[in-house]
Protein backbone atom coordinates (compact mmCIF):
# COMPACT_ATOMS: atom_id res chain seq x y z
CA UNK A 1 0.00 0.00 0.00
CA UNK A 2 2.69 2.39 0.51
CA UNK A 3 3.76 2.29 -3.31
CA UNK A 4 0.55 4.03 -4.07
CA UNK A 5 1.61 7.41 -1.36
CA UNK A 6 3.17 10.57 -2.75
CA UNK A 7 5.15 10.32 0.54
CA UNK A 8 5.97 8.20 3.68
CA UNK A 9 3.78 8.19 6.23
CA UNK A 10 5.10 8.06 10.39
CA UNK A 11 3.00 6.09 12.70
CA UNK A 12 1.61 7.91 15.07
CA UNK A 13 -1.26 8.26 18.20
CA UNK A 14 -1.95 11.64 17.83
CA UNK A 15 -5.72 12.76 19.24
CA UNK A 16 -7.61 14.53 16.74
CA UNK A 17 -10.90 16.43 15.83
CA UNK A 18 -12.50 16.37 12.60
CA UNK A 19 -15.32 19.53 11.70
CA UNK A 20 -17.15 19.95 8.61
CA UNK A 21 -20.30 22.63 7.74
CA UNK A 22 -18.85 25.64 8.48
CA UNK A 23 -17.61 24.24 12.29
CA UNK A 24 -21.30 23.53 13.36
CA UNK A 25 -19.96 19.61 13.39
CA UNK A 26 -17.19 17.70 15.00
CA UNK A 27 -16.22 14.40 16.31
CA UNK A 28 -13.16 12.76 17.63
CA UNK A 29 -10.39 10.57 15.95
CA UNK A 30 -7.47 9.38 16.40
CA UNK A 31 -4.29 10.16 14.00
CA UNK A 32 -2.94 6.63 13.47
CA UNK A 33 -0.34 7.43 11.05
CA UNK A 34 0.73 11.06 9.30
CA UNK A 35 2.68 12.11 6.16
CA UNK A 36 3.09 15.43 4.88
CA UNK A 37 0.19 14.76 2.03
CA UNK A 38 -2.36 12.46 3.90
CA UNK A 39 -2.97 10.47 7.28
CA UNK A 40 -4.70 7.60 8.30
CA UNK A 41 -7.52 8.18 10.93
CA UNK A 42 -9.42 5.81 13.46
CA UNK A 43 -12.92 7.09 14.03
CA UNK A 44 -16.11 5.45 14.91
CA UNK A 45 -17.58 3.25 11.77
CA UNK A 46 -20.86 4.24 13.09
CA UNK A 47 -20.20 7.77 11.99
CA UNK A 48 -20.59 9.43 7.86
CA UNK A 49 -17.71 11.31 6.94
CA UNK A 50 -18.14 13.94 4.41
CA UNK A 51 -16.44 13.92 1.27
CA UNK A 52 -14.14 17.48 2.42
CA UNK A 53 -13.73 18.32 6.04
CA UNK A 54 -11.01 20.28 8.58
CA UNK A 55 -8.62 18.53 10.66
CA UNK A 56 -7.69 21.43 13.20
CA UNK A 57 -4.05 21.98 13.75
CA UNK A 58 -2.23 24.76 16.46
CA UNK A 59 -1.99 27.63 13.82
CA UNK A 60 -5.04 26.81 11.07
CA UNK A 61 -7.08 23.50 10.10
CA UNK A 62 -5.99 21.28 7.76
CA UNK A 63 -8.47 20.86 4.63
CA UNK A 64 -9.00 17.07 3.91
CA UNK A 65 -10.39 15.04 1.29
CA UNK A 66 -11.72 11.58 2.40
CA UNK A 67 -9.87 9.16 -0.53
CA UNK A 68 -11.04 5.41 1.54
CA UNK A 69 -13.38 4.66 4.33
CA UNK A 70 -12.97 0.49 5.75
CA UNK A 71 -14.89 -0.14 9.26
CA UNK A 72 -12.85 2.53 11.79
CA UNK A 73 -10.48 3.66 9.48
CA UNK A 74 -10.42 6.37 6.80
CA UNK A 75 -7.97 7.34 4.64
CA UNK A 76 -7.20 11.03 3.96
CA UNK A 77 -5.37 13.34 1.06
CA UNK A 78 -4.54 16.93 2.37
CA UNK A 79 -5.86 19.48 0.08
CA UNK A 80 -3.68 21.97 -1.38
CA UNK A 81 -4.29 26.03 -1.77
CA UNK A 82 -5.56 25.47 -5.01
CA UNK A 83 -7.81 22.46 -4.42
CA UNK A 84 -9.45 24.52 -1.02
CA UNK A 85 -10.24 27.82 0.17
CA UNK A 86 -7.62 27.43 2.95
CA UNK A 87 -3.39 27.38 2.16
CA UNK A 88 -2.13 23.93 3.86
CA UNK A 89 -1.33 23.90 7.42
CA UNK A 90 2.52 22.50 7.73
CA UNK A 91 2.09 19.53 9.84
CA UNK A 92 5.48 20.57 11.08
CA UNK A 93 3.53 21.07 14.53
CA UNK A 94 2.53 17.53 14.40
CA UNK A 95 5.37 15.82 14.05
CA UNK A 96 7.11 18.07 16.76
CA UNK A 97 4.74 17.05 18.72
CA UNK A 98 5.39 13.70 18.35
CA UNK A 99 9.30 14.37 19.19
CA UNK A 100 8.44 16.22 22.57
CA UNK A 101 5.89 13.24 23.63
CA UNK A 102 8.53 10.62 22.45
CA UNK A 103 11.07 12.63 24.50
CA UNK A 104 8.75 12.98 27.61
CA UNK A 105 8.72 8.75 27.21
CA UNK A 106 11.90 8.61 27.24
CA UNK A 107 12.08 10.37 30.16
CA UNK A 108 9.88 8.29 31.99
CA UNK A 109 11.30 5.41 30.98
CA UNK A 110 14.49 6.56 32.36
CA UNK A 111 12.83 7.94 35.89
CA UNK A 112 10.58 4.08 36.29
CA UNK A 113 14.31 2.37 35.79
CA UNK A 114 15.79 4.22 38.80
CA UNK A 115 12.81 3.63 40.70
CA UNK A 116 13.39 -0.19 40.04
CA UNK A 117 16.60 0.21 40.70
CA UNK A 118 16.06 1.61 44.47
CA UNK A 119 12.17 1.34 44.97
CA UNK A 120 13.05 3.32 48.70
CA UNK A 121 13.58 6.32 47.00
CA UNK A 122 10.59 6.88 44.54
CA UNK A 123 9.06 9.91 46.44
CA UNK A 124 12.37 11.30 46.56
CA UNK A 125 12.68 10.69 42.59
CA UNK A 126 8.85 11.86 41.62
CA UNK A 127 9.44 14.93 43.51
CA UNK A 128 12.60 16.11 41.52
CA UNK A 129 11.22 15.08 38.24
CA UNK A 130 7.92 16.97 38.69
Amino acid sequence: MDGHRASPRKRTLLRGRIEYSNKQFSLDCLIRDLSETGARLSVSENVSLPAKFDIPDRREPVPVELCWRIRDGAGVRILSGSENQHPVAALSVAEARVRELEAEVAKLRRLLERVREDPTRISYLLDRAV
